[in-house]
């Protein structure tokens, strides 16, 4: 199956609701990062109701949530915004304010989910895909046969684009375009693959490959939108007119973009724990911390019991230091 035809198809499957950017993207972001036990992914519009009667479409939905939550709060645990349930809902509770916060968020959340399909079309459990046709170079083609079942990025970035209503024909104002710029980069940062292959032959000499493409562990995928967001752009001008058009202009389409300036979250990191001393003096916000020195029990001197295949291990008491924001 060519390029085109499958796309044809995917348009076929998922057609475009309307020709004008709606609030779609925020409504599905807002949900992506609730704090409800269920989100409302599927509701957001009919059609989307109607993607959603594939299980492997609500399945993947409810798996990019939990990966773009567990991966954000990971990357931000020591900093003051740490992507909590209650910092990520101000970072969307001020209507169609965007924050460098929100911006991170929107890619993220695209992010995961371009993962979360890509990888769901190679393992077989979204019915409407399969994994991607792997294509070697001339040279290695003969020697290295391509094979096994390779991460379908191409459709993960295409089912994200049309699931969030980002391929319309027009953005109309700032916020939009803002939007639409930062979903896209966490699409396009999924998109550096790495090639895997696996050995065959005689006690492993590897007298052939088999290879396909994989996507990179999401956490490295997380690491990149984190730097990302230390270096993210604001843009603010005199009109409303003059902000887009200069946003359009300027912003290079791998840097975050946001509009207004992130509240101060320094009130609330009273009592969190620092990473060490350097980080205290940006997560304590310059108000000191608390130095302890604390006592954990772990297992110890481990060994094998002979013939009853039993570890044992004695308690050892370990000292740790930890430091605590004033």
């Amino acid at each position: 199956m060519g390029w085109a035809t499958e796309r044809t198809e995917f348009e076929s499957r998922y057609p475009r609701i309307g020709n004008r950017l709606r609030p779609v993207a925020q409504t599905l972001m807002r949900s992506m990062f609730s704090t409800l036990r269920q989100p409302s992914l599927c509701n957001v519009s009919h059609q989307h109701r109607r993607w959603c009667r594939d299980k492997g479409v609500r399945n993947a939905l409810l798996d990019a949530r939990l990966l773009a939550i567990t991966q954000c709060q990971e990357q931000f645990r020591y900093d003051p915004w740490n992507c909590s349930d209650e910092y990520r809902n101000i970072s969307f509770s001020h209507g169609n304010k965007v924050y460098r916060e929100t911006a991170l968020l929107y890619a993220m959340s695209a992010a995961a989910l371009t993962h979360v399909v890509a990888q769901a079309c190679a393992d077989g459990s979204m019915r409407r895909c399969r994994c991607a046709e792997e294509h070697s170079p001339e040279d290695t083609r003969r020697i290295w046969p391509w094979g096994l079942c390779g991460d379908n990025y191409s459709y993960g970035r295409r089912f994200t684009r049309r699931f969030t209503q980002l391929r319309q024909s027009r953005v109309d104002h700032l916020h939009g375009f803002v939007v639409r710029h930062n979903i896209n980069i966490g699409i396009q940062v999924v998109g550096q693959m790495k090639t895997v292959c696996k050995c065959h032959g005689v006690s492993g000499s590897c007298t052939s490959k088999t290879c396909w493409k994989r996507l990179k562990p999401f956490k490295e995928t997380a690491e990149i939108l984190k730097g990302s967001y230390y270096k993210a752009q604001i843009e603010v001008s005199s009109n409303h007119v003059s902000r887009e058009r200069s946003c359009k202009r300027r912003v290079p389409k791998s840097t975050l973009v946001y509009i207004h300036s992130s509240p101060d979250f320094c009130p609330s990191t009273r009592g969190r724990r620092c990473l060490n001393p350097d980080n205290c003096g940006t997560l304590c916000c310059s108000r000191g911390y608390v130095h302890k020195t604390v006592s954990d029990i772990r297992p110890c001197n481990c060994h094998w019991v002979s013939r009853s295949y039993e570890l044992s291990c004695k308690k050892c008491s370990v000292m740790r230091d930890i430091y605590i924001c004033k």
